[in-house]
């Protein structure tokens, strides 16, 4: 992972040598200051550089045509540096089981893109109130193992570790599996999930208990201290008879947190 680390750093860092040089190439061949002096120049100078004048402007264009492809090549290098992973789908659900909040049921199914080599792990944190079950968590597409807690940011968080790392482009699906207790007891409640990875869509879902549906529910942004809410959301009848309801997000803000409010 060092090494693998290091020569990307390496090529990086040539792509910026390259493409400075290549936008000093494109300014001096194209800058018709420096064209004028050229030509006036090399009516001194013929012939030792005389036939070098019919390329200049060639050259110019051509350098700047590098330097844009370069500018491409870095901005895709830096967003790869800094998003190992791309979650493609993240359905999450919260099933609460009973009229009080003692009880609920955490799941999440996530499909996942490597979009460097050598990735080596994904992080699940537990965003919630009270007390829950050690989580259950499995993957298709990879072999793993599971370490974890430790406390980030004030969060409990468990380690996905790909045994070996995932090579580029590698797809793997996961799941994790808890059940929260007396998290949920209040009569107005809410629901989070932070955006950790690149994504691009996110299924958040609540089923509620068959005797206590929800009186009403909004969807929120949550940017540090500031809360923006985005929708208000219609319970909808689930397969079982429950009510339930549903947001859907493409695309989320990395960083931000996606908070789901009701009262019941």
């Amino acid at each position: 992972m060092k090494l693998a680390t290091g020569l990307r750093t390496a090529k990086l860092v040539a792509q910026v040598v390259a493409a400075i040089a290549s936008a000093i190439v494109a300014l001096v061949a194209l800058s018709p200051v420096v064209r004028r002096i050229w030509a006036v120049g090399v009516s001194e100078v013929a012939p030792y550089i005389g036939f070098l004048r019919p390329y200049a402007f060639l050259a110019g264009i051509v350098s700047l045509a590098l330097f844009f492809y370069l500018v491409v090549t870095l901005y895709n290098s830096w967003k790869h540096r800094f998003a190992l992973l791309t979650s493609l789908e993240n359905h999450i659900l919260l099933d609460l089981h009973d009229d009080t909040g003692k009880k609920a049921d955490f799941s999440q199914s996530v499909l996942v893109r490597a979009d460097v080599n050598d990735v080596e792990v994904y992080q699940h944190r537990i965003v919630g109130d009270g007390t829950y079950t050690t989580p259950a968590i499995r993957a298709e597409g990879s072999s793993f193992r599971v370490e974890g807690p430790v406390v980030v940011h004030g969060l409990d968080c468990y380690d996905l570790r790909f045994v070996p790392p995932l090579p580029r482009g590698r797809l793997v699906r996961h799941y994790f599996e808890c059940t929260f207790e007396n998290s949920f007891t209040g009569t107005n409640e809410s629901f989070d999930h932070l955006v950790d990875y690149r994504e691009k869509l996110i299924v958040m879902e609540i089923l509620f208990p068959a005797k206590r549906h929800p009186k009403t529910a909004s969807a929120h942004l949550i940017q540090g201290l500031i809360k923006t809410k985005i929708a208000n959301l219609d319970p909808v009848d689930a397969d079982d008879g429950r009510k339930r309801v549903v947001w859907r997000m493409k695309k989320p803000e990395l960083g931000r947190s996606y908070r789901i409010e009701w009262e019941w």
